[in-house]
């Protein structure tokens, strides 16, 4: 019976559990399944925290460039101190003045081409040596100890910085102990490594001075032209010599000025154009170049006649004038070939029976509209007098008039209007 028991209590039951178990074991699943979940949920927190932090532009780089910029700004405050020490005397001596060595002179050198400061130090005094430093830089340099003096006796101690940045300004503290390892101090005047010297003696005005990037002591060659001032007319110029000039004026003259005159129109030629006084002007002066005009009048004095011109305007010597060759020549006899004194509207006319070199035609009335010819052409009449009805007589000459020649004459004013045709004989 005992051992039947024991075999009943290791017996396995395969029974499947009643409905209350099964929904005890749905609710633990859906706990597993939030708990997944949740850890999924994390581990994107996580990653995004990460980026956050560890990010291109993250809290750790955000951090470094903080801690940049207080460098750069801790630097820039120990030359601006540098700065305000060099106000204070040529030399600040900051260390400990028990010390039984002095510094004696201190000269630090920049070179921009090479990017270094020379720092030369006179120490006088038993001095076991020399350590240097530039701007706020953590450490000393290595002591110096050749070349040591003894008390009473100076010694000179020289250190180059390199690899320096051009533009940014720099201090040098110098430290010279004694054989009881106190020492004396001082601090340089704020040295700026400029950007590398271009110049040359031609951009340097004269007698001006510069260093070049070697640190050679040059005298400038540039001209000096001062002021420079000049008033030009039209097509003047003006030169201006290379070199320098502290300014000027240049002024131009007005056209008024340009152009002084008197003339006025009529004393220039028709048609053309001058510039007068500031203003253009349009000549309207008659052209008689190479023309024949009639005289206006002939006057006889002893051996010559004087021939009056009839108009202003321009004459050339191939200009002609013209007159009466017997208001000229005098008593000349001349031959009549016709006169008459026709009526009013009547038409009169005159066959020429050869060739003449003048015909001369005499005309009681010369008034426009008191006479019409046909066969030749009266350009003038010269007056001999006035009527008193205020009619003019007159004369005309007709040069080259042909044979067989037809003048007709026709006279609107009654027995006032009486024509003549004559020649020389």
């Amino acid at each position: 019976m005992k051992e039947k028991k024991i075999k009943e209590k290791n017996k396995i039951n395969f029974h499947l559990p009643n409905n209350k178990k099964v929904q005890k074991l749905k609710e633990q699943g859906i706990t597993l399944i939030a708990l997944v979940v949740t850890i999924i949920l994390l581990l994107i927190l996580a990653g995004v925290t990460i980026s956050q932090i560890a990010g291109s532009n993250g809290l750790f780089q955000r951090t470094r460039q903080a801690v940049e910029k207080y460098k750069n700004a801790a630097e820039e405050e120990q030359i601006q101190i540098g700065m305000l020490e060099q106000y204070v005397s040529d030399f600040s001596v900051i260390g400990e003045s028990e010390a039984e060595v002095s510094i004696k002179g201190l000269e630090a050198t920049g070179n921009a081409k090479e990017k270094t400061i020379t720092v030369k130090v006179t120490v006088q005094g038993e001095s076991t040596g020399v350590e240097y430093k530039i701007n706020s830089q953590e450490n000393w340099t290595e002591r110096q100890t050749e070349g040591t003096a003894k008390e009473g006796e100076e010694t000179e101690y020289t250190y180059t910085f390199e690899n320096l940045a051009l533009g940014k300004g720099y201090y040098v503290r110098v430290k010279a102990y004694d054989k009881n390892e106190k020492y004396a101090e001082v601090t340089s005047d704020v040295i700026t490594l400029n950007n590398i010297m271009t110049a040359t003696e031609s951009d340097v005005l004269s007698p001006k001075t510069f260093l070049t990037e070697d640190g050679t002591l040059k005298t400038g060659s540039m001209r000096n032209n001062n002021g420079m001032d000049a008033t030009l007319g039209a097509g003047e110029t003006k030169e201006i010599p290379a070199g320098y000039t502290s300014g000027g004026k240049i002024t131009v003259k007005t056209l008024k000025e340009q152009t002084p005159g008197d003339a006025t129109e009529g004393n220039i030629l028709n048609g053309k154009k001058a510039w007068v006084e500031g203003k253009q002007l349009t000549g309207n002066m008659p052209n008689k170049s190479g023309q024949v005009v009639e005289a206006k009048t002939i006057t006889k004095g002893g051996d010559y006649a004087l021939l009056s011109i009839p108009e202003n305007g321009y004459y050339t010597t191939d200009s002609k004038i013209k007159g009466l060759r017997s208001a000229i020549e005098g008593n000349k006899k001349f031959k009549l070939l016709f006169g008459e004194t026709p009526g009013n509207g009547e038409k009169k006319s005159l066959e020429v029976d050869k060739d003449y070199d003048v015909l001369y035609i005499f005309c009681a009335d010369t008034r426009t509209g008191a006479y019409d010819f046909t066969g030749v052409t009266i350009n003038s009449w010269m007056s001999t007098y006035n009527k008193a009805n205020g009619g003019t007589s007159g004369i005309a000459a007709v040069e080259n008039v042909k044979k067989d020649t037809t003048i007709t004459y026709v006279g609107y004013g009654g027995a006032g209007t009486g024509i003549a045709f004559f020649v020389e004989e």
